[in-house]
């Protein structure tokens, strides 16, 4: 991804994280400082991070990159589930441009010269 999103999991001299390290050095250290549920773990804030962030309209691919998966396929295969059904959505858009109102529209506008 571009390099605004590089470096998210780094240590001081940008150097990512083992996970023994960052569990001992950032994550302990963490939670001591918060109040969280128990048996919370790390894991288990990335889902929810990225469960929120779905419900909030981001863009898959701006998921991908803060998440650091390597494809779409990664983030699509593990959270795909989450985003929401476009059933109606894609119905909704069918039905109007099938209307004869809208069509008829469509086709006044193209033939006086004007942008559909």
């Amino acid at each position: 991804m571009g390099d605004s999103l590089t470096g998210r999991f780094c240590g001081l001299y940008g150097v990512q994280w083992r996970r023994n390290n960052f569990h001992r050095q950032v994550w302990k250290p963490a939670l001591a400082e918060v109040v969280l549920p128990d048996g919370a773990t790390f894991h288990g804030l990335r889902h929810t991070y990225a469960s929120l962030l779905i419900h909030a309209g981001e863009s898959p691919r701006a998921i991908q990159g803060w998440l650091g998966h390597k494809s779409i396929t990664e983030t699509f295969d593990t959270y795909g589930h989450m985003w929401p059904s476009s059933e109606e959505t894609t119905r909704a858009a069918i039905g109007a441009a099938f209307d004869p109102t809208h069509v008829h529209e469509s086709l006044t506008q193209t033939a006086s010269g004007e942008a559909s």
